[in-house]
This record gives structure tokens, C-alpha cells and sequence, in this order.
């Protein structure tokens, strides 16, 4: 193979976009991976042998967040104007919600036995969140009277990220107006809960974000930084790295499988020969290497800059 040419030797900018390649090439080398049991997608399994997957800090953190209900702790009934809630079911059932939804999301949801029932109840549970180091807040509003939006606006200025839940009737616009624009706070007005628990898949990907680390290989040196924007660690690995992983990695059965298999299911060959396909497929073995070594979440590369003048294939496909 020549040097610094794709291993399909596709004409990318002109017969196939990036992200068609993406997707057809993603659903064959990780199908394995996310498509499994799913028969009705795809009828024969993919024979990759060592998917491969996240192994750094992102993938074995749980986000912790913490939720409560605040309301008046007298005879439950809003004052007007305002909507009147059962003050006990409305809390089983929002609080199976959040459960359910914490279930789904992998997290753990710290739940207050009782409603906040005062301005300092509510400063103790932030103070303790903030003490733990909580991923973030749930606040579910029962009532908009009393120290219910007053302990809202401390819940929208603490150091956490945070949601505020108000059920229709619990809040008017003079509520939420002065905190709508709060850096790292959502409001959500409105009965339609799947919206705090799109709430809470942020404040979890957001968790695992500041805690991602993702492989970079390029140049000669190695290095380690955070993006300021998102908190992922950056891992510069030299791409020497990964051009002396290739050159000692074999045509094993495994990658001889997995590339007859890719090419068993192209529509169409032209050009490539199996030898190409099948040093694409080196390139996915020998990144999930380096994955692994690295302990990391994620891995990208400077391709062309590492590859591009020399015969090693590039990476395409993995």
C-alpha cells in the first residue's frame, strides 16, 4: 500500500462524506459492542473479538446526585394563587421518577427522607452536598410560597450544578425570572418530568466528562492537560507509540476474521485489497492496546500528521 492513503482507498471528499463513512464504518467494527442482541438490527453477530471499550476514570465513576422536595410543613395546601397538590403522592411519585431515572443513568440519587421545610434546612443540605462533593442537585418544588423560591435561588447559586423542578402551579414568571440565567442552574416549569430527568443525564455526563481521559496520539512528546471548556484530560502519547505497536502487531486470526467479515459486507470493493482492509483492522487492535495501557475513556489521533509520509495504514477504520 502506498504511503498516506486511506486502507478503502476511497475518494472521501468527493464519493463518500465523513460522517456517512462514520456511520457505516462505526456500525461494523463496534457493532459488536452496541448492537448485540439486537436481532432484529442485525441478524449475524459482527466477529470482532476484543471490542473495544472505555477503560479509564469516566468509566467506572458513579455521579452522585443529591435531591429533595421543598414545601411548608403545615397542612399541605398551596396558598393562592398556585395549584394544590397531594403533598404524598405527589411525592412518591416524583420520587420514583428520580429513582427510576438515576437507575437508568447509572448514578446514585441521594434522596432527603423529608421535604426541606425552612430557608436553613435548605442551607444545611447544600452545605453537606457541597462537603461531599456531590455531581449535583435535584430540587423538586411542592409549594412557591414561604422559603420554597428563596431556597431555590441558594440552590441555583451553589457551587454545584443543579435542577430546579417546578410542577406546573409551583412558580410564576417573578419567581424564575431573576434566576433563569444562572451559570450551571436549569429550571424546568412543567409537569413533563422527562425533562428533569434530561436534567439529570446532564449533571452525569457532565460528571463523567470532568473525569474522562482521553488519549491523544501525536508528535513526539508526551504531555497532559485539561480543556478548560469540559474538564476531559488530554493524554498526548508520541505517535512512535502507536507506529511500533503496528509494525509488531501480526495478521492474527482474529483480525484476519474481522476483516473478511468487513469485506463481506461491503456492498461494493474497489480498489482496496483484503491486505489493506486487513491493516485497517490492525489500527482498531493496536488503539484498544493503548487504550488499555493508557487507562483512558477515549482515544483520537493525528493521523495524517503521524502516518502520513510513511506506509503505515492509516487508522480509517478503527
Amino acid at each position: 500500500m502506498s504511503s498516506g492513503r486511506c486502507p478503502l482507498k476511497c475518494n472521501c471528499n468527493q464519493n463518500l462524506s465523513r460522517r456517512e463513512f462514520i456511520r457505516g464504518s462505526a456500525g461494523v467494527v463496534a457493532g459488536s459492542v452496541l448492537l448485540q442482541g439486537c436481532n432484529s438490527l442485525v441478524k449475524e453477530p459482527m466477529v470482532t473479538q476484543n471490542p473495544i471499550r472505555p477503560c479509564g476514570p469516566a468509566s467506572k465513576y458513579v455521579p452522585t446526585i443529591k435531591a429533595a422536595f421543598v414545601r411548608r410543613k403545615e397542612d399541605y395546601g398551596m396558598l393562592w394563587p398556585g395549584a394544590v397538590y397531594d403533598g404524598k403522592a405527589a411525592r412518591k411519585m416524583y420520587s420514583e421518577k428520580m429513582t427510576g431515572t438515576a437507575g437508568k443513568l447509572g448514578a446514585k440519587l441521594d434522596l432527603r427522607g423529608e421535604p426541606l421545610y425552612s430557608l436553613a434546612e435548605a442551607e444545611g443540605w447544600i452545605s453537606e452536598a457541597e462537603t461531599q462533593k456531590a455531581d449535583g442537585l435535584l430540587l423538586v418544588m411542592m409549594d412557591r410560597q414561604n422559603h420554597s423560591w428563596p431556597s431555590a435561588e441558594k440552590v441555583a447559586n451553589s457551587t454545584i450544578p443543579s435542577i430546579i423542578y417546578s410542577p406546573l402551579g409551583t412558580s410564576f414568571t417573578t419567581n424564575t425570572i431573576n434566576l433563569a440565567e444562572t451559570p450551571g442552574c436549569v429550571i424546568y416549569s412543567t409537569n413533563d418530568f422527562g425533562q428533569a430527568a434530561y436534567g439529570m443525564k446532564m449533571l452525569c455526563a457532565s460528571a463523567k466528562m470532568r473525569r474522562t481521559r482521553c488519549v491523544v496520539i501525536k508528535g513526539r512528546d508526551s504531555s497532559e492537560a485539561p480543556l478548560a471548556d469540559t474538564g476531559i484530560t488530554m493524554r498526548v502519547v508520541p505517535a512512535g507509540t502507536f507506529i511500533e505497536q503496528y509494525n509488531k502487531t501480526a495478521d492474527s486470526k482474529d483480525i484476519l476474521a474481522m476483516a473478511d467479515d468487513y469485506l463481506g459486507r461491503a456492498r461494493k470493493v474497489t480498489g482496496a485489497t483484503r491486505q489493506d482492509v486487513i491493516n485497517g483492522v490492525k489500527s482498531y487492535y493496536v488503539a484498544g492496546r493503548i487504550l488499555e495501557a493508557e487507562q483512558a475513556d477515549a482515544i483520537t489521533m493525528d493521523c495524517l500528521g503521524a502516518l502520513g509520509q510513511i506506509k503505515v495504514s492509516l487508522p480509517c477504520i478503527a
